[in-house]
């Protein structure tokens, strides 16, 4: 239980917030879980700026995870939330009229912009298959997943002579 002060002239108020107060932050709490395929983790348990686009997409969870997600998305992952959020939005009205939707309709597209200008792009799969030197012969390990065993479909891109 947390005690909080009010001090109000020479005097202080002690006060407690009730239980059902704390019973319910620890219930909102305790369902901010995320599945990634079949484990079951705690949206606290990802470090920030961990989630890739790719991860993201294999993920399933509730409001409650969504809310404290954001900080664990990387730059790639949290624009690309925001452009689905944003194209969930209803049509702006000419001029914008309030804050939320300048916010939406005019701030948050030039932000993406921006952003997606300074983010470096990931270098392209297929200007790596066309170096000829990723694999010498065929018992050494793919360069693009460092294992002997790759999925088929790198295995025969990988193949350029």
């Amino acid at each position: 239980m947390i005690d909080h002060d009010i001090r109000r002239r020479n005097f202080i108020l002690k006060f407690r917030l009730p239980e059902s107060y704390y019973k319910k932050l620890q219930e909102i709490y305790e369902l901010k879980y995320i599945t990634i395929g079949d484990q079951r983790i705690h949206i606290t348990e990802l470090e920030d700026k961990s989630v890739t686009p790719e991860v993201k997409s294999n993920m399933r969870m509730n409001s409650y995870a969504q809310d404290d997600l954001p900080p664990k998305l990387t730059d790639e992952a949290l624009i690309d939330t925001a452009k689905y959020f944003l194209s969930q939005c209803s049509e702006p009205k000419y001029p914008c009229t309030t804050y939320n939707e300048s916010i939406i309709h005019k701030i948050l597209p030039e932000m993406i912009k921006r952003l997606e200008e300074k983010i470096p792009k990931q270098p392209d799969v297929t200007n790596l298959l066309k170096q000829k030197d990723i694999l010498e012969n065929e018992d050494d390990p793919c360069r693009l997943c460092g294992t002997q065993r790759c999925y088929p479909e790198y295995c025969d891109k990988v193949k350029i002579k």
